[in-house]
This record gives C-alpha cells, structure tokens and sequence, in this order.
C-alpha cells in the first residue's frame, strides 16, 4: 500500500514496553504507520506537525498525564478533529470513562490491552472519521458548487441590472434630443400660430412622457433584489441623504460612469461631479478616499 494511502497511528505512552507492545499488535496491519512518544509535550508537538489520523494516549504519565494532554489537543485548532483512543489499567470506572469522554476522547480501552478488541475499535473508529471526512468533502463540494451557482445569478442579476439603467439612460438621453430638436425647429421654421401651437403641443407630451422616473420603478427592483441590504445602509449613516443623493449613490453602486449618471438623472456632467463633491463633504471624507470604493462597502 503507498505511504499516502496508509493511516498515521500517534502513540502517546511513557511506557517503552506498552508503546512497542502495541505498534507489535498492529504492524502486521499494512495500513498503518506508526509515531511514538514518550510523554505529552513530546506527543503534542508530534500530533501538531504529523496530523495523524488516530491517537492511542495513556492516561497514567509523569509530568502531563493523558487528560491534561487530551485537554490541549482539543482546544489546539489543528488538532482538536483527530479522533483520541485513551487507554489505562488503573483510571477503569465508569467515572473516569465519563471524564475522558467529555474531555473529547472517542473511545476507552482497559489495560491489558486485548489485542483482537484493539485493533477492531481502531478499525472502528478510523472507519468512523473516515466515513465523516467524506461527508464533510461532499458537503463542501455542493457548498462550493453552491456558491459558484449564487455568484453567476447575482453577475446575471448585476448585468441586467446595469444593462437596464443604461437602457433608460440612452431612452432619456434620446428623448431629451428630440425635445431640444424640435424646440429649435418651432424657432427656425416658418410656422403659423396654429402650427407653433399644435408643435408646443406635442413638445410638452413629449416631456411629460419622458418623465425617467417612470422608468426607475422596475430599475429600483432590479437593484434591491441585487443589494437588498443597501438603502437600508444608507439610512442607517448618521448623515441625512437626500432622495436624490440616496440616488445617485445608487448609479454609483452600479460602477455607472459620470456621463450616464448625468444622463439618467437629466443633469449636467458638471452637476454630478458636483454632486460627488458634495457627498464626500457630507459624509467627511478626506481627499484621498474614493467615494466608489466607499459606496461599494457599504
């Protein structure tokens, strides 16, 4: 069997003969690799650098005795997983089995150690952890694949939404065109007075129908389902923002250039950056802050 594929057995035992006792019990399983160790502080560094995949650990040792020992592996982060099998041949009531059970260990054995129940509750517990690590693998790859689903719906979602504020900039920028056209139409072109009439007519439909807000009903539910939490936010700064900064702040949000800004909110591109400027003193920003950057935390 390749070393890769093998188990990592962790022998904590200040007893030479009970260390060499059990790796004699167990070798001639070929799965197994064997470390040894002759006291806690020993074992401890050894189970840190090696991650094995089970520890024997005695209860009895001078200096660090097996649940002080027990106590660091589990409040250590890389190795409070790695299944503890504790064994003793004095600690054997059930008290001292509830002890070493709610310090974390996964299983008791008595001394002498039977070699036949050893090595099927090794067996046991391995199969155990190892059943539970591909549990965890399969549950962080639906996790994984999970999160690439959610992250390609809000890109999908980012798109629309971005591709339907520049569609009712470009509506705006074209009607706005149109009115300015024909306005310049009515002054140089000979018309009669009923004419002129009928044109300043039409003129004024025009720029009640191209009223943007109409347009920003569905442009805001697109953008809530994309931030959900972000008006919200902004309610929550302790500087009071106007509707129409609340607004903007929004386009901004959205990576929207300053033109189309200026187009969506039927304002100069001098007024929105002037707008920006206003902002950044409202909520004291300092010069070299970008109120991008800052928009997009938030």
């Amino acid at each position: 069997m390749e070393e890769q594929n093998k188990h990592v057995i962790l022998i904590i035992d200040d007893e030479a003969d009970t260390r060499n006792l059990v790796v004699n019990y167990l070798e001639n399983n070929e799965g197994y690799v064997f470390y040894t160790a002759n006291n806690g502080e020993t074992g401890l560094e050894i189970a840190e650098n090696e991650l094995p995949d089970l520890i024997l650990l005695d209860w009895q040792m001078p200096e660090m005795d097996g649940l002080k020992v027990l106590e660091l592996l589990k409040s250590h982060k890389l190795t409070k997983e790695i299944p503890v099998m504790m064994y003793t041949g004095i600690m054997t009531d059930s008290n001292s089995l509830r002890t070493a059970l709610r310090l974390g260990a996964k299983d008791f054995l008595r001394k002498p150690i039977e070699p036949i129940e050893m090595e099927a509750r090794i067996s046991a517990v391995i199969q155990q952890t190892e059943h539970q690590k591909e549990l965890i693998k399969k549950e962080r790859t639906i996790y994984l694949l999970e999160k690439k689903q959610l992250e390609l719906e809000l890109e999908s979602k980012k798109k629309e939404t971005v591709n339907y504020a520049k569609f009712l900039a470009g509506k705006n920028e074209f009607f706005l065109s149109l009115i300015e056209n024909l306005k310049e139409f009515v002054v140089k072109e000979d018309l009669n007075e009923s004419q002129s009439k009928k044109m300043r007519e039409y003129i004024n439909e025009l720029t009640i129908n191209n009223n943007i807000l109409q347009g920003f009903e569905q442009f805001t539910e697109l953008f809530n389902q994309l931030h959900p939490s972000f008006h919200q936010a902004l309610d929550n700064l302790k500087v009071s923002l106007t509707d129409h900064e609340k607004q903007m702040m929004s386009f901004i949000k959205l990576n929207l250039s300053n033109k189309e800004i200026a187009t969506l909110m039927s304002v100069s591109l001098a007024a929105v950056e002037k707008g920006k400027y206003r902002l950044k003193q409202k909520l004291n920003f300092y010069e070299d802050i970008s109120l991008s950057d800052y928009v997009n935390s938030l």
